[in-house]
Parts: C-alpha cells; sequence; structure tokens
C-alpha cells in the first residue's frame, strides 16, 4: 500500500500561464496528466515551473525530505475568462473561513456556517453566481435557532401565524397557506436578509403538472484545438437558442463560427409533462454491442450495454418557482481491445423561474475522427453517430449544453 498524500491543494491557473512553485527540499516528484501541464524542474533554486498547456487537470505531487506524508496539489487549467471569475469567487469564499473545491465549471463550498453575517454574505454571493457555486455547507445548530427565532418574530408582528419554517441543510424554507399570503415588502425582506424560500402550502400546487422542454445544443470544435467559444458568446440569447430553429442561430452567427472553426447543431428535444417528486427520465442514444477478445485475438464475449446520455430531472414546487433537481450520464464506446465503455456523470440542483429559460448543465467529450475504423456502427445508429463522431477528418472536442423551460401545464 502506498503512502498517504496530505490533503489536496487546489491551484487553478489560466491556459498559457506559468506558474513557479517553491519545492525545497525535494526528493522526487511525479505529475499526473502531462498534456496537460507542462514543467520544468530549477536545480538551483529548488523550484519547479509548471504551465498551463491544455484545458484540464492534473495532479502534482511532491515528496519533501523530512517529511512523512507526500503532497498532492491538484492543477486546474481553465481559460483567462474563467480564470477570473474562479478566482475571484474563490478568495471571497475562503474570505468567509469557508472551504472551497474545485469541480469546474462549479465551485463546490463546504463548511459550517457559524455567524449571521457569514451566513447572510455567503447567501447573496451564492445567489449572484449560482451557475458557479454549489452550496454544500450546513448550519450551526445555535445560528440555526437564532435565524428561525428572527425570522418567526418578523412573520408573527405581520400577523402570519399560521406560517411554518424550517432550516433543510443549509436552506430556511417558510411554508405559508393559500389564506395567509405573505406581503410583498416581508418578503422582500427575508428573502434579502435571511434567504428565505417561501413556499406556498397548497395540495393543488403541489400535485400541479408542468410543462418542460430540454434542448441539448452540440458545439464542436473543428479543427483538434481546444473548443473556443461558448453559448454565451454568441449574438443570441440563452431563451431564443430554445425556441428558435438551429440554422436561424447560424445565421445569425455565421461568421463569427466560421472564425472560431466552430459548428452548431442541436441533438435532441426532449418534452413532456412533470409534476413534484415525481421524476422524468428520458435517454439519448442505443444499446450496442461490446466485444472482449482472448490473449489469441479471438473474440470471447459480445455485451450489450447502453452508449449515449440519460437524463433524470425532478423538480420541487417553490411556490413561483421551481427548483430542478438532475442527474445526467454520458457513456462512450472505446475504441480499445477490451471493448470497454467511459464516461462521465453528473447531479445538481438550481433554482428554476418559470417560463424563464436557463441553462442546466454542460458536459464535454472528444469525438472520434470521421471516415475511422474504430467501432464502425456508430454511423449506422444516428444518435450515436451524431453524439460520438466528429463532423472532420481528425478527433474533436465538443460541449453539450442543456437548456431547460418549465412552466405550468395549462399554459403549453
Amino acid at each position: 500500500m502506498g503512502a498517504q498524500t496530505s490533503a489536496a491543494e487546489d491551484i487553478v491557473i489560466g491556459k498559457g500561464e506559468t506558474l513557479i512553485l517553491p519545492v525545497s527540499p525535494l526528493l522526487k516528484f511525479s505529475v499526473g496528466n502531462k498534456e496537460v501541464l507542462s514543467y520544468k524542474f530549477n536545480e538551483k533554486n529548488k523550484t519547479l515551473m509548471i504551465r498551463g498547456a491544455k484545458i484540464g487537470n492534473s495532479e502534482i505531487v511532491l515528496w519533501k525530505s523530512g517529511e512523512s506524508s507526500p503532497q498532492l496539489k491538484q492543477i486546474f487549467v481553465i481559460t483567462k475568462m474563467q480564470e477570473s471569475k474562479i478566482l475571484q469567487l474563490s478568495q471571497s469564499v475562503r474570505s468567509l473561513g469557508l472551504e472551497v473545491e474545485m469541480s469546474l465549471p462549479h465551485i463546490r463550498v463546504k463548511g459550517v456556517l457559524k455567524t449571521k453575517f457569514q451566513y447572510s454574505t455567503f447567501k447573496k454571493l451564492n445567489k449572484k453566481h449560482t451557475d458557479v457555486l454549489i452550496d454544500e455547507t450546513s448550519v450551526d445548530l445555535n445560528l440555526k435557532k437564532k435565524l428561525m427565532a428572527e425570522v418567526y418574530l418578523q412573520l408573527l408582528s405581520d400577523y402570519k401565524d399560521l406560517t411554518t419554517c424550517s432550516m433543510e441543510g443549509p436552506h430556511l424554507k417558510c411554508f405559508y397557506p393559500a389564506n395567509e399570503k405573505i406581503s410583498e415588502g416581508l418578503k422582500l425582506s427575508l428573502e434579502d436578509e435571511y434567504a428565505v424560500v417561501f413556499v406556498e402550502m397548497s395540495a393543488q400546487k403541489k400535485a400541479q403538472n408542468y410543462w418542460f422542454r430540454i434542448k441539448l445544443v452540440q458545439l464542436e470544435q473543428l479543427d483538434g484545438e481546444e473548443l473556443k467559444l461558448g453559448l454565451e458568446e454568441l449574438s443570441t440569447s440563452i431563451g431564443e437558442i430554445l425556441s428558435l430553429p438551429i440554422n436561424k442561430i447560424i445565421e445569425k452567427n455565421t461568421i463569427l463560427l466560421n472564425q472560431r472553426k466552430v459548428s452548431i447543431s442541436t441533438l435532441a428535444q426532449p418534452q413532456g409533462i412533470i409534476r413534484s417528486m415525481l421524476p422524468a427520465e428520458f435517454q439519448v442514444g442505443a444499446e450496442v454491442p461490446f466485444q472482449s477478445f482472448n490473449k489469441e485475438g479471438n473474440i470471447s464475449d459480445t455485451k450489450w450495454q447502453f452508449a449515449g446520455l440519460k437524463i433524470k430531472l425532478n423538480i420541487e414546487n417553490l411556490g413561483d418557482k421551481i427548483q430542478a433537481f438532475y442527474e445526467a450520464e454520458l457513456t462512450k464506446p472505446s475504441s480499445d481491445e477490451n471493448g470497454s465503455i467511459s464516461g462521465s456523470k453528473g447531479k445538481s440542483s438550481l433554482v428554476v423561474e418559470l417560463h424563464k429559460p436557463i441553462v442546466l448543465f454542460q458536459m464535454s467529450l472528444k469525438t472520434e475522427a470521421l471516415g475511422t475504423n474504430q467501432l464502425p456502427f456508430l454511423n449506422k445508429i444516428p444518435l450515436l453517430g451524431e453524439l460520438f463522431k466528429s463532423k472532420s477528418s481528425q478527433n474533436n472536442f465538443k460541449t453539450i449544453t442543456a437548456i431547460l423551460e418549465i412552466k405550468p401545464n395549462q399554459e403549453n
């Protein structure tokens, strides 16, 4: 069994940026992903210079003289635009005494909120940057009692004695009956000071059907380089990308797409009816054969496994808003001789305003060059070919963005 490493330190640098790490007294070191990081060790100054060569992440393990455990550093290489925002947010969160864990393009925030100032400041920061920050904090028991007492005092002062509140994880929720509406002024005040989420207690609303639609949009870099364009750079809004045919989006952005050598297309547009706490599940892909080979190179076994994108969507009614919970898993057939399958998955939640399209998630993958003999069956399955095959004669990088809209079903 190998030596235990000390707690990992997260370091973020921009692509093309260099950083010098003091490593004296160093015995040895190792770099995990040499495609993401290039490096040079200066024996005289006892420093290790690293450079972000490619978007991604890599580990660096340092063994130092006199230390029983090696040091682990997680290096994240991101774009210059991402770097500025990520570093600023990380610094703001750490200044509150909280921990950050990189899970690009997100930052997971952990720790215990112990003071009202810490709680209020972080909640406002999180509300402003919900696209980046994932709240995994907890609230100290004494602070929880203090916040609840102050919220109840204001509610009772306004004669809202039927409203009940509870702290669910790091979220303070107040449930009110339909016949006891919260005034807009009080509501805004409690939302701002205590980050209260108000939920109307209505059996009718809880059982209400909602209509949702998701558009899966692909951006593919056609020159084999890292993707150089994001949806936010297009001359169109998220709502237009969701509603307009993709050829209209291309027409409005032809020059930009040609300059950046990027292709944009629609992978799928699932839609349907969903109800609170009754999840909707759908998939883009198919069951495909995976063959394993023996030492003589003969087929020893054939198994069928799913390749493609699976999405599970769940919602919770928050009154005039919806909390959407999602799980997304991307599985890709491997071209190695073992006939294996690889992929990535993630899950999270976000608050969605009715009628307002929002980016649900993004996933990245590397496509296989058009015309290669590896996994030839992909071209015979339209959705898989569109998902995993490149549009050019080389391996390319691609992002899949899911855009979500939810509204009451009777309005559809």
